[in-house]
C-alpha cells in the first residue's frame, strides 16, 4: 500500500495556481528571521528595527519570486 507524502503546511500548492503559496505565518517568520540577522550583522547597535523589517521584506520577496506580499 502506498502512503501519501506529507506536505509541509507552510508550502502548499493552490489548485487554481501554478505557483507555490507561502502561508502568511511562514512568510512573517522568514521576514522576522531576515530582519534579526540584519541587526545581528551590526551587533544590534544603531539602525532602525522598522528599516530592518522593510529591507527584510524586500529580500524575501526577491528570494521567493511569484509570492505576493500579504
Amino acid at each position: 500500500m502506498k502512503t501519501k507524502a506529507k506536505q509541509s503546511p507552510a508550502l502548499v500548492t493552490m489548485s487554481d495556481a501554478a505557483e507555490p503559496w507561502i502561508a502568511p505565518e511562514e512568510r512573517n517568520r522568514m521576514v522576522a528571521e531576515a530582519a534579526y540577522y540584519r541587526a545581528l550583522e551590526r551587533g544590534f547597535n544603531g539602525g532602525d528595527p522598522m528599516d530592518d523589517w522593510l529591507q527584510a521584506e524586500q529580500e524575501i520577496a526577491r528570494r521567493l519570486p511569484g509570492v505576493a506580499d500579504v
